[in-house]
């Protein structure tokens, strides 16, 4: 279009040497006319190409979470087979026999721990004042006595556990060996052996006396 207008302003140039002024300004309304058509038709084709862009990157992200969406059903999938397998598995007569086998440890597990607390509980009320429990006290775990009472509850079975096993060491080293409560010394001499002093002798392993 813009070519079309140059030649008509040349031939006006040919002939007369003057444009009227009326042809210039409708010449001119068309190229600004033009001139705004091409920065819009500029404008859109610069949109094109970020839309476009965005497309492609918006399809390279799609790919990417499909392959991630597929993948992830194959884990499901995976996971169903070992799930299914399992309960197959739990289906068989030997599973059932198993599951009775560790219910009925368990229970005596459990009530093996609910006596070693009894034990323990009637050895501490016994033995609190015994010359050796200041020596071992701090190898038990025991909630501090209050109001003369000591809250046994507050101090779960495996810690009851702990504190007899720790309580079975300490008579391997021979201490609570006398029996007495420990207040006074057995007639007989220190090891109350009918007045034959005992000499224990200790070595990593072995514990005997002479």
């Amino acid at each position: 279009m813009k070519q079309e207008i140059a030649q008509i302003r040349a031939a006006y140039d040919q002939e007369e040497n003057k444009i009227p002024v009326k042809v210039e300004s409708a010449l001119k309304g068309i190229e600004k006319a033009l001139e705004k058509h091409e920065t819009t038709v500029s404008g859109l084709e610069t949109t094109i190409e970020e839309k476009e862009t965005s497309v492609n990157d918006l399809y390279k992200e799609s790919k990417t979470r499909q392959s991630k969406i597929q993948e992830l059903e194959r884990e499901v999938e995976t996971v169903k087979e070992e799930k299914d397998k399992i309960l197959a598995d739990t289906k068989h007569e030997d599973y059932d026999e198993l599951k009775t086998y560790k219910e009925t440890n368990e229970k005596k597990l459990a009530d093996g721990k609910k006596i070693t607390r009894t034990q323990f509980i009637e050895w501490h009320g016994k033995n609190k004042d015994h010359k050796d429990y200041e020596k071992c006290k701090s190898g038990y775990t025991i909630p501090e006595e209050k109001d003369g009472k000591i809250d046994w509850n507050s101090v779960d079975d495996d810690v009851m556990v702990a504190n007899d096993t720790k309580l079975k060491e300490q008579k391997g080293y021979g201490f609570f060996a006398d029996g007495t409560g420990g207040k006074d010394e057995p007639k007989g001499g220190k090891g109350g052996q009918g007045g034959k002093d005992v000499k224990v002798t200790y070595k990593p392993g072995t514990f005997k006396t002479q």
